[in-house]
């Protein structure tokens, strides 16, 4: 097992599938039990030595993403910051999480690229277009029940470019995506979404692979 910082408040850790064999598990076991799976990563966060510098937080918050070599396990504490609030911290270690991940499967991608010949020409960016360079809208939900999702969807109609609804181990799954236009849409997109869900433990990579889709595409229109 490897361990990384991210930011003050996430740590990556990368579980190879000898690690989960040793430990007598497998990835389709953990993801098959939802209920054992924050016990079994909170034991993994003990021997790594995670849970002693989390301390100070409030709770603990998990995204997983597996992939052919085992899992990837994001760890981020959540603490009570005053003046920022809970979402925006929340929202911004979300960012980082996802931003890391791609950016490390990107530079792998190109590695291997590279070393077959197949690197094409870097595509050419228009430095005009303010909204390029803010991070869009990227996020899980996961809902209490099925309601929850329908008032959500009545609520925020044509709010999302995209979002597809899952069902995973007896739970409804929101993952939305939007390309921002200006910076106070996130707080204020991710204010309406929380009035209806909580941000999902299961990233869209799990259910992506293992849950049911619901509905494809524009599931919120």
């Amino acid at each position: 097992m490897e361990m990384e910082r991210i930011n003050d408040d996430t740590f990556l850790l990368r579980i190879e599938n000898q690690d989960l064999i040793d430990r007598g598990t497998s990835i389709p076991e953990l993801l098959g039990n939802p209920g054992e799976i924050e016990g079994f990563f909170h034991s993994i966060l003990e021997e790594m030595g995670v849970l002693n510098q989390f301390e100070d937080s409030d709770g603990l918050s998990f995204q997983i993403m597996p992939n052919p070599d085992g899992l990837e396990l994001y760890v981020t504490r959540i603490v009570d910051m005053g003046d920022e609030s809970t979402d925006e911290r929340m929202v911004r270690n979300i960012v980082d999480t996802i931003q890391h991940s791609l950016t490390d499967r990107i530079g792998k991608k190109r590695k291997e690229d590279k070393e077959e010949g197949k690197i094409s020409p870097k595509p050419v960016i228009n430095t005009e277009d303010k909204s390029s360079t803010l991070k869009p809208i990227d996020v899980t939900v996961v809902f209490e029940d099925f309601e929850d999702f329908v008032s959500m969807a009545k609520e925020t109609a044509g709010e999302f470019d995209q979002s597809v609804l899952y069902r995973y181990s007896g739970h409804y799954f929101l993952h939305v995506f939007h390309q921002v236009e200006r910076p106070e849409e996130v707080a204020a997109k991710m204010a309406l979404v929380r009035e209806y869900a909580e941000f999902s433990r299961i990233s869209w990579e799990v259910l992506r692979e293992y849950g049911e889709v619901i509905m494809p595409e524009a599931a919120l229109e």
